[in-house]
């Protein structure tokens, strides 16, 4: 799913360069970047995404099989409190939005 993920989101960015107009600074960004270094960064983005995915949900779902088919059942499940799962993925998303925010050229 990650690497359908990955193409989709290469497909999306493809079509939105051509559509949008060229003196967008993201677009003059993305049209200095090759394609494959593009595509490249798509299917890391979606597989890392899906396999984040899978863990995170393994800690909060006890009927998942993350490891299916070599271990069934779930030894992650409860391994930490829904509420504090909640609170780390949001303040690293906040951190997260924050160091975007200061990476970014002025």
């Amino acid at each position: 799913m990650g690497v359908l993920a990955g193409l989709l989101m290469f497909a999306v960015v493809q079509i939105t360069i051509r559509v949008l107009p060229t003196g967008w600074r993201w677009v003059q960004q993305m049209a200095l970047t090759t394609t494959r270094r593009q595509l490249c960064e798509s299917l890391i983005a979606g597989v890392t995404g899906g396999v984040t995915h899978i863990v995170l949900d393994s800690l909060m779902h006890g009927d998942m099989h993350p490891f299916w088919p070599f271990v069934d059942g779930n030894a992650l499940a409860g391994v930490i409190g829904v509420g504090t799962l909640h609170i780390g993925l949001g303040l690293t998303g906040f951190f997260g939005i924050v160091l975007w925010l200061l990476s970014r050229e002025a």
